[in-house]
């Protein structure tokens, strides 16, 4: 009797641990191989995230491609894979959706500014900049090895590379000029925090995450580096480390007065510290900068019309009356 009574009972929990199995599998919650199963159907399936911006959908990667759907900001858009495209408001990575259409990547909120653990990638296409944009630019190996220079350089590095103080204004911007323009056709990407009054450097050693993008192992200017290196160079003439600063070295001045060698800045209205770029004025409706996307001509000469800029401060600078 009481071995029968044991068999009833291993029977029973035999049956009951079999059902329980069977719960588990058709609910997913269970242990074992029909759980990784599951997981890694999960990891594999489509991710959503919400839009930072209002996003067109297009077939290919590529801004210029036409858009075929609108996804609003704040739009949950479930994303399958992942892929290298065109160069696409600061970066190279391109989503694509449960509709068949690829969005940048650059205004999707994933949390990371490369690829997402987990998603699957698209295809094997590598990183293409759009026309007249040059070339990507992802890190540089002097930035990697021990003592590189991270942010603004010292003052000895500095030193080396003081222009003459001598001279009469003019002269002084030509040399201002001549130095900015070296810098033009060297293949120098854009790094926040980097360029100073000794020349290119690598991104800041803190902060150095800018525009989605990470400039620490990126070695050029960012747009008052540039400007500070190229009066340093040609005119001996220090005008500060960032545009806060460059705001304050010289006279104001109207648009429709510009002179060669003035600066132009954008944003913060009268308010200097809240400026976002500086650039040098070349005279004749043309510029030199410092400017994103980190391509090999992030360096560059372009043209500046006033109607045509958006969020220009109140005035120019004059640093050479």
């Amino acid at each position: 009797m009481k071995q029968r009574a044991r068999l009833i009972i291993a029977s029973a929990i035999a049956i009951a641990c079999g059902a329980a199995a069977l719960l588990a599998v058709a609910l997913g919650t269970g242990g074992g191989s029909a759980t990784a199963g599951n997981v890694s159907a999960a990891a594999d399936g489509p991710r959503e995230f919400p839009t930072t911006a209002g996003l067109g959908g297009r077939k290919v990667k590529n801004l210029k491609a036409v858009q075929y759907k609108q996804y609003p900001k704040g739009t949950k858009v479930q994303i399958k894979c992942q892929a290298w495209g065109t160069l696409a408001y600061e970066s190279y990575i391109w989503d694509k959706t449960t509709d068949g259409l690829w969005i940048p990547d650059h205004y999707v909120k994933t949390g990371y500014s490369k690829f997402v653990p987990g998603i699957p990638k698209c295809d094997n296409d590598k990183p293409t900049a759009g026309p007249g944009y040059g070339k990507p630019v992802f890190e540089d190996p002097r930035c990697t090895k021990p003592g590189a220079v991270h942010g603004r350089q010292s003052q000895a590095a500095a030193r080396k590379v003081k222009g003459s103080t001598k001279g009469t204004s003019k002269q002084k911007v030509e040399r201002v000029v001549r130095a900015a323009l070296s810098q033009t056709g060297k293949k120098i990407p854009y790094a926040w925090g980097g360029g100073g009054l000794g020349g290119p450097s690598c991104g800041n050693p803190k902060g150095h995450y800018r525009e989605s993008a990470d400039d620490y192992l990126r070695y050029g200017y960012d747009c008052s580096g540039f400007t500070a290196y190229a009066f340093w160079k040609g005119a001996g003439k220090d005008i500060g480390p960032a545009t806060g600063f460059q705001f304050t070295k010289g006279k104001k001045v109207s648009y429709k007065n510009l002179r060669r060698g003035d600066l132009i800045f954008w944003g913060g209205g009268t308010n200097g510290w809240k400026t976002t770029h500086v650039a040098l004025y070349l005279g004749k409706g043309k510029i030199v900068e410092a400017k994103w996307p980190r391509t090999t001509t992030s360096v560059h000469v372009r043209k500046f019309t006033k109607s045509a800029e958006k969020d220009l401060a109140a005035y120019a600078i004059r640093v050479f009356a």
